[in-house]
């Protein structure tokens, strides 16, 4: 059956003329054909250039020359603490983690605007993949998703009060980077946080877990989409404070972490 290409807001950007299509299909079997390994785009917001940063042994740490010792230390422990399936989706999914020292750059993304406030903290920023959906003319049916650019996780070390990185927000980043993975399959962002389910734990119990979050100073800042992060964090750092809060807000968070594949999975076609 023919499929056709639909492209969603995240994908406009990526359309091209038959032409340049084909001529870019002959180059990247080239490339395979000759064994080169051809990575998929990334939109991060940093400048600093990728040479500069040195990968932290067995993780997806990457840092830039200012972080201290005892920062990537603590962030690697952080790593550490992750469940299995995250890390091995995060390392599946060409995820780095960005650990960069203001001294070496200051990020200037529209998307910290808020962060500039320092009540909250350093900054940190989750750059979800881009997806490219295929869905089947005939029933408008999705037949698969395929992932045309890698996503990253970019920690700052706050410019006001805190210099620091900070290993709670390297969890909570990664939350919001789970959010999105659970619904790889179908290129759905914010697949669990933007549920039904999930709108009733965040009205029930989004107080709750705002005392526990940086965010408690800026509460007009709290969303959904920060509350799951938060919840992510407790599960990985204190998880009998999750379960406090409520047993079933623990029970829900813990299964919907579970059910994350190690890999992308292909969407039911």
């Amino acid at each position: 059956m023919m499929i056709k290409r639909k492209n969603s807001a995240y994908s406009a950007q990526y359309r091209r003329p038959a032409l340049r299509r084909a001529v870019a299909g002959l180059i990247l079997a080239a490339f395979i054909a000759a064994g080169f390994h051809m990575p998929l785009p990334l939109y991060a917001s940093h400048t600093t250039p990728e040479e500069d940063f040195t990968q932290v042994p067995d993780s997806n740490i990457w840092q830039s020359p200012s972080v201290s010792a005892g920062e990537a230390y603590n962030l690697t422990l952080a790593w550490l603490r992750l469940p299995d399936n995250v890390r091995n989706r995060l390392m599946n999914d060409n995820v780095k983690i960005y650990l960069i020292a203001k001294s070496d750059e200051v990020l200037t993304s529209a998307r910290l605007n808020y962060s500039s406030d320092s009540r909250i903290g350093f900054a940190g920023l989750t750059t979800h993949p881009v997806y490219q959906r295929y869905v089947y003319p005939s029933s408008g049916r999705l037949a698969y998703v395929k992932r045309i650019a890698d996503g990253a996780i970019e920690l700052q070390t706050d410019a006001g009060v805190r210099t620091y990185l900070d290993p709670h927000r390297l969890i909570h980043e990664v939350g919001h980077y789970m959010d999105s993975a659970a619904g790889a399959a179908t290129g759905t962002y914010f697949a669990i946080s933007s549920s039904a389910d999930w709108q009733v734990f965040y009205e029930a119990y989004g107080s709750d877990l705002l005392r526990t979050s940086a965010y408690i100073v800026r509460p007009d800042l709290y969303s959904a989409q920060e509350c799951f992060a938060d919840a992510f964090r407790l599960l990985c750092t204190d998880p009998d404070a999750l379960e406090a809060i409520s047993p079933s807000l623990y029970n829900y968070v813990s299964a919907m972490i579970s059910a994350i594949p190690e890999v992308s999975p292909a969407a039911p076609g």
